[in-house]
């Protein structure tokens, strides 16, 4: 859906999210980024990080790489290394919804939360 948008589009979006993220009024407890294990972190991704960065641990912060189970073991093993160097303090769960993988960790981190 996002990158099937018009640019102008994309660009509302992004101030959406942008003041969603940094208005202290707001009571947001965990943010949740999702990136595509194939394609791996995307322009996007790397600006809402440095959004994430910003606000200095205000919330919890969940990647969940999907896709997973497209990857190749080894290929995997890299990419967990990659996402959690690209996303520094931030947890990184890895998971395929055709597998079930990641499906538990997610449900216990976001109730846990």
């Amino acid at each position: 859906g996002y990158a099937k948008q018009s640019k102008t589009r994309r660009e509302d979006i992004e101030q959406i999210i942008y003041w969603y993220l940094t208005d202290d009024r707001l009571p947001i407890k965990t943010v949740v980024l999702l990136v595509d294990s194939l394609v791996g972190p995307t322009e996007d991704d790397f600006t809402t990080r440095d959004i994430l960065l910003e606000q200095h641990g205000r919330y919890d912060v969940m990647i969940i790489a999907h896709k997973w189970d497209k990857l190749k073991q080894s290929e995997a093993h890299k990419a967990l290394q990659r996402l959690s160097q690209e996303f520094p303090g931030m947890r990184v769960v890895p998971y395929s919804s055709k597998l079930g993988k990641g499906k538990d960790e997610i449900i216990r981190a976001l109730l846990g939360m």
